[in-house]
């Protein structure tokens, strides 16, 4: 069982009747992580709505489409936003990446009040996913918003086997869901995302570690073939 995660940056508690009646604004880039960010929220009875960000990254068309089936999934708003420039390499760790993401959600939502939340963990050596970004960061959105937006990072202590589970046990539809970092069109099984949810894959499994990402997706259309079958079966 995973332990309850924090609302907030560091140590946001679960029991503070103010919680429950706020709004938070989702980073959903159509992952995992984000995709158990926005069934968190939602079953804290938060108003829950998403943004994804297009900054040019290889794999933007494929996490857009994941994002807006998460968001179609929990009927929650989906905002988009596209940022242009000149042509950079998006590989491995993007410089600025959840400091530009996070400010963009506050440019284009500028009344904002409540949290503002993405799915950073534990056991990355990334600069942005760890507790002195979270603690920098969150002074710069407390400064920006004279205190009405906070940094949402429920797992921020928690290993991806954490969100892991956290999916399963909340029935998370993981298999709708694009964490492969490289594409553009099919996961490449060496990136960091893919490399994690092959481990956790293969710990749960006596079959080889196949990209995760490439199961859930035969998984899916799967059983869209099944529900397809039957209601074509069903018709008179």
């Amino acid at each position: 069982m995973c332990p309850a995660p924090g609302l907030g940056g560091l140590n946001g508690a679960l029991d503070s009747p103010d919680l429950f009646s706020m709004k938070s604004l989702i980073l959903l880039s159509g992952g995992v992580d984000s995709a158990a960010c926005a069934a968190f929220y939602s079953r804290l009875g938060h108003s829950v709505r998403g943004l994804f960000v297009d900054y040019g990254q290889p794999v933007r068309s494929v996490e857009r489409e994941s994002a807006a089936k998460v968001a179609a999934h929990y009927s929650i708003p989906l905002q988009s936003v596209v940022c242009q420039g000149p042509e950079a390499n998006f590989s491995g760790e993007i410089s600025g990446r959840n400091a530009f993401l996070i400010t963009t959600a506050m440019v284009f939502n500028p009344k904002w009040t409540g949290i503002i939340a993405l799915g950073i963990h534990a056991g990355t050596e990334y600069y942005d996913c760890g507790h002195t970004f979270v603690e920098d960061i969150s002074r710069v959105v407390e400064g920006y918003s004279d205190g009405r937006v906070a940094l949402g990072v429920p797992f921020l202590n928690w290993t991806k086997k954490m969100i892991w589970d956290f999916c399963l046990a909340n029935h998370v539809p993981v298999e709708i869901t694009w964490s492969c970092e490289v594409g553009p069109k099919t996961p490449c099984g060496k990136c960091l995302s893919c490399r994690e949810l092959e481990a956790i894959y293969a710990r749960q499994t006596d079959l080889p570690p196949f990209s995760v990402p490439i199961i859930m997706r035969v998984l899916g259309l799967f059983l869209a073939f099944v529900l397809l079958r039957g209601a074509t079966r069903r018709e008179p």
